[in-house]
């Protein structure tokens, strides 16, 4: 008797329900949390996926990375498609400035960021980005020479010179493959700064640079550590971030400042001002500007942190990579690549250099 009790007391609630769900489904549904997705416009290897994974179980915010290889990829994309689609993206330093002049980034409440006071202050208040008014730095690196002192016949002195002078240069090099940096470096040696250039000046940063050409042996990025190593030439243009790629036992390779002012970029985290979902950006965005996960970002890709604690808590960085870091924040003196001449006109130069 009490198992058809049972029974039929679970057949009222199961009809109960149905007729519920029949004529009022909201009733059931209107609780329902709110889509809590985020799509994330990145470079390929800035976020560690075991710290999404770690992010979305956490919060419960699910999130698809989308990658791109260029910030002329990023502002490609984001016009195309009038900035829908993506609700954070991490653009370089004069990447952020074209698309905040051109509307396609948010300005930042400030008082839902909690990370602020531990970002190391000498990266603030950029030029790009006055008062952080639409972005914070998440990672950067700087830009040097690194040698093989055994492959050269005499003293080194880190200059810009020992790219482009050829009065002095006796060696092979690897070059950025980058026209903007490479127009920028060329642009600085001849003048001494970054400015608009006129007719005849944009003609003499074409010149230096198809005679540097002779004297390239690649024009190389992550292949420069190679070059290097295997001794195809002794002088290279290299970012910061390759330095723990090169073997630490290789105690005659030594990466330089030139003199003056460093070049660095900085790669920022942005929120689009096509975002609806802005609690859930600035979730994000305080969670991942956390020292422990920016020490797991650093350890998978060796660019510096924001917030410098970081650097000292990981465990696989060369010597030399920290060495950099500190002489880098001791200068503080930075310069940023960016579209002083045209693009067109870059790609130009660039094209007939490496004609």
């Amino acid at each position: 008797m009490k198992k058809y009790i049972i029974r039929a007391i679970y057949a009222l609630i199961l009809s109960f329900f149905f007729i519920l769900l029949l004529y009022n489904p909201i009733c059931l549904w209107e609780h329902r949390p709110v889509n809590k997705h985020l799509n994330v416009f990145v470079w390929g290897d800035l976020l560690v996926p075991k710290s999404i994974k770690e992010f979305e179980k956490e919060t419960g915010i699910s999130v698809t990375c989308h990658y791109y290889s260029s910030n002329e990829e990023l502002l490609v994309k984001l016009k195309q498609q009038k900035g829908q689609g993506y609700d954070i993206v991490f653009p370089s330093d004069y990447a952020i400035k074209i698309l905040a002049d051109e509307g396609y980034l948010k300005p930042l409440d400030k008082k839902r960021l909690d990370f602020i006071k531990n970002i190391d202050p000498f990266l603030l208040n950029q030029r790009f980005d006055p008062n952080n008014q639409y972005s914070y730095p998440y990672v950067w690196e700087t830009y040097g020479i690194i040698i093989d002192k055994d492959q050269l016949n005499h003293p080194f002195e880190p200059t810009w010179s020992q790219l482009f002078d050829a009065n002095i240069i006796d060696y092979k090099i690897a070059m950025t493959p980058d026209p903007v940096e490479a127009v920028a470096l060329a642009a600085h040696f001849l003048y001494g700064n970054l400015r608009e250039l006129n007719t005849i000046e944009i003609q003499q940063v074409l010149d230096l640079l198809k005679k540097q050409s002779s004297w390239v042996e690649s024009y190389a990025d992550y292949r420069a550590k190679y070059l290097i190593s295997t001794k195809n030439c002794p002088v290279a243009f290299l970012r910061s971030s390759m330095l723990p790629q090169i073997a630490p036992e290789q105690a005659n390779v030594e990466f330089l400042y030139p003199n003056g002012e460093i070049f660095v970029s900085f790669e920022n985290m942005a929120i689009t001002s096509t975002c609806e979902k802005e609690d859930l950006a600035y979730q994000f965005m305080n969670y991942f500007f956390q020292a422990d996960i920016m020490k797991d970002q650093m350890e998978a890709c060796p660019l510096f942190p924001s917030i410098g604690s970081a650097v000292y808590s990981a465990t696989n960085l060369d010597n030399r990579f920290i060495k950099a870091y500190e002489e880098a924040i001791l200068r503080k003196n930075f310069m940023f690549f960016y579209y002083f001449i045209p693009p067109d006109t870059i790609r130009k130069i660039w094209v007939d250099t490496k004609s």
